[in-house]
């Protein structure tokens, strides 16, 4: 299935969505920290609030994909996946790859995941997040990619050049059990070999399903330039009395917190003390 003018189908359901109140515009506070190593925006972002209000007063179904908002609707991808707007964006554009029946989120994205953001990702660039279980930063259960078109990440050019050569290794200052994949010129556009790429870097972060095919929680992170994988200990990372919800997004260099006031303690903290807490395999 081919959509020709795919970001002008997202920008007009975004357009549709905001008009009719069922999304809100943002509001924000972004602040760029640049450490050389691991330069990071720590951000709030209105939303957030607006969605841990939003959980209090949950679907009666407890299931907020099935049936989702008809305003939502962009497109069907395939058979099996469906784009919806973001109700809680953080970005402009921000959407969501679900799958059309209740698919886990704390299992191994499947090659029909991969596929669905591959076409996405071919047509307009920009970053795919994945929360693998809630304490990867998961906030449902019902299988959901997160896709920010047009956007790139403050680490994207820093995981570029951490690999010479298309191939897996790692990002020298993620002191954690972590894969970097670098893909070759239009690799991406190839799900089999995307899909291929992402399991060796499973396997390289010793990430496994159990006999019912859920895996410990891991955190995926996807462009048309690299994937990487980080399995995940903890959700939250605390300091100075503050309990911060890490996801993807965070080992990208993007910070996101729920209250303005949390951004100087991301700022004191630095991004390499915020990654490390949380990621590794459980105890």
């Amino acid at each position: 299935m081919t959509h020709p003018a795919l970001l002008d189908l997202i920008i007009a359901a975004e357009a549709r969505a905001m008009d009719a109140g069922a999304i809100i515009g943002i509001t924000s506070t972004r602040v760029a920290v640049d450490d050389p190593l691991l330069p990071f925006v720590a951000s709030w972002v209105s939303s957030m609030q607006v969605k841990d209000q939003a959980a209090l007063t949950p679907p009666a179904s407890g299931n907020p994909f099935l049936p989702y908002e008809e305003l939502m609707y962009i497109a069907d991808l395939d058979d099996d996946h469906v784009l919806l707007i973001c109700k809680f964006q953080m970005e402009p554009h921000h959407v969501l790859v679900v799958t059309r029946t209740a698919q886990p989120q704390q299992h191994i994205v499947s090659r029909g995941d991969i596929a669905a953001v591959c076409r996405l990702l071919s047509e307009i660039d920009g970053y795919m997040m994945f929360n693998g279980g809630k304490i990867a930063g998961a906030s449902q259960d019902h299988r959901h990619l997160h896709v920010v078109p047009t956007n790139r990440m403050p680490l994207d050019p820093h995981f570029v050049a951490a690999l010479a050569a298309p191939g897996i290794g790692r990002f020298a200052p993620f002191a954690f059990p972590h894969a970097l994949v670098r893909f070759a010129e239009r690799e991406f556009a190839d799900d089999t070999t995307v899909y291929a790429r992402l399991g060796a870097a499973l396997a390289q972060c010793g990430i496994d399903p159990d006999a019912i095919g859920e895996s410990p929680a891991y955190n995926l992170l996807m462009t048309r330039r690299w994937l990487l994988v980080v399995p995940r200990s903890k959700e939250l990372f605390e300091a100075e009395g503050a309990a911060i919800s890490v996801n993807a997004l965070h080992y990208g260099g993007m910070v996101g917190v729920r209250t303005p006031d949390l951004l100087p303690i991301v700022q004191r903290a630095g991004l390499a003390a915020i990654l490390e807490a949380c990621a590794g395999a459980p105890a």
